[in-house]
């Protein structure tokens, strides 16, 4: 059984949006939640501290308890953080939602990888991720120049409040349609 590729695009895409689209919306929050921009700075520290810590245990994690469940769970983690971020009224709040963000997305590299190489074989796998990866180039590209716009023309809420929802449409679609991979042969 082959798992859909364009899902695991859209999951991975996800992940990479949840880095990216939030940069333009720094400079608006010095102004919202009135502190300096080295404060905001650190969230975004936070961020990638914790996406890189939690890759660590996201694969240990779904190797012991199947890829489903954990893809889900990290991903309604990823979007509670985008919550508590969409609601916060200061920047310990953003802070911490952008920590539950960081450790939720990070779900997405190594549980996807592992996906795609267990419904796969090996040359299969490396082709799909290169796929994979042409289609998350665009969203370093494009994800700073579409929050952009939303800062300008909306505000930066609505910058978490979409992707809230991306979050949420990407967990139904997996809940819907990711069965969980045959387990790993031994050899």
């Amino acid at each position: 059984m082959l798992v859909g590729l364009p899902l695991l695009i859209c999951t991975w895409m996800l992940a990479w949006g949840g880095m990216k689209l939030s940069l333009p919306a720094l400079p608006e929050l010095e102004h919202v939640f009135n502190v300096p921009g080295h404060d905001l700075r650190v969230t975004v520290t936070i961020f990638f501290v914790c996406f890189a810590l939690g890759q660590l245990a996201w694969g240990i994690i779904s190797d012991h308890f199947g890829r489903r469940w954990p893809l889900i769970i990290g991903l309604m983690i990823g979007a509670l953080g985008s919550t508590v971020v969409l609601f916060s009224g200061d920047v310990i709040f953003f802070g911490i939602g952008r920590c539950l963000e960081g450790l939720g997305l990070s779900a997405v590299s190594p549980i996807g990888r592992a996906i795609v190489f267990q419904t796969r074989g090996a040359t299969e796998g490396s082709h799909a991720l290169a796929r994979v990866g042409s289609c998350t180039a665009l969203v370093p590209l494009l994800g700073q120049v579409l929050g952009g716009y939303i800062v300008a023309y909306a505000s930066w809420r609505w910058i978490f409040g979409g992707f809230l929802i991306a979050n949420v449409l990407v967990i139904v679609a997996i809940w819907w349609r990711l069965a969980e991979p045959p387990p790993l042969q031994s050899t």
